[in-house]
């Protein structure tokens, strides 16, 4: 079921979902490095993974990142400067700030937690979402990140030479609307860009100046202004 969407004025931070599958551990963990503590957004980390690694994971990210680390609980308030790990063989919701945990509708189906979750932050947060899709196999992602392009979010991959399973990125690549490609540090450097309120037009410029000789479509950070709720 998708949540309602919100009217704008409820909508206070942005919210990042990053999706990763196989290497994807690998991937966050070097994004995490060039992420400080105090940056304003929240972070859902959404991983196929099965229930062996359910608490390791939270501490394992512990040590390559200065924000907080949790793992998601039902009817969580989002909050920034928090970076939350998704259970296993869930999938998780936000709606109207709050993470909602779920189990798959059809246990014998192929579960999607990167979609499902994807189109709620797109309905919850519309252009304040960021969707990142890092090393993975399969498709979860593809139309999740179609969801929130739709609703004037942004969307990060993965550059499929930097990642150790190329599938995931190239089929989100695939659907033409990533605002973003690069390697896991370069994401974490765009990201921080794109939600520096003290961004000037000149440095605008001057990054997409670059990107554009990289053949890069490049983002707009002037819709995104950082604030708490």
């Amino acid at each position: 079921m998708v949540p309602p969407k919100l009217n704008n004025k409820n909508i206070y931070f942005p919210v990042i979902g990053i999706g990763a599958s196989a290497g994807g551990l690998e991937a966050i963990k070097t994004f995490l490095k060039g992420i400080p503590s105090k940056t304003g957004v929240a972070f859902v980390f959404i991983q196929h993974r099965d229930t062996s690694n359910e608490m390791i994971l939270p501490e394992i990210l512990k040590n390559f990142t200065e924000l907080e680390v949790c793992q998601i609980k039902d009817k969580t308030r989002i909050m920034p400067d928090t970076f939350y790990v998704t259970p296993a063989q869930k999938n998780i919701s936000i709606i109207k700030g709050k993470l909602y945990v779920s189990d798959p509708l059809k246990k014998t189906a192929v579960h999607l937690p990167i979609d499902f979750f994807f189109t709620s932050l797109a309905h919850d947060r519309a252009g304040k979402s960021i969707g990142i899709i890092l090393s993975g196999m399969g498709m979860d992602g593809t139309l999740g990140v179609k969801e929130i392009k739709k609703n004037s979010g942004i969307v990060m991959v993965q550059d499929t030479n930097s990642a150790v399973y190329d599938e995931m990125p190239r089929n989100a690549i695939g659907t033409g609307l990533m605002d973003y490609i690069g390697t896991p540090e370069e994401l974490s450097e765009e990201l921080l860009f794109c939600v520096n309120q003290n961004s000037t037009p000149d440095n605008h410029a001057a990054r997409e100046g670059k990107k554009s000789e990289e053949g890069v479509k490049k983002i707009g950070a002037s819709g995104f202004r950082v604030g708490h709720a």
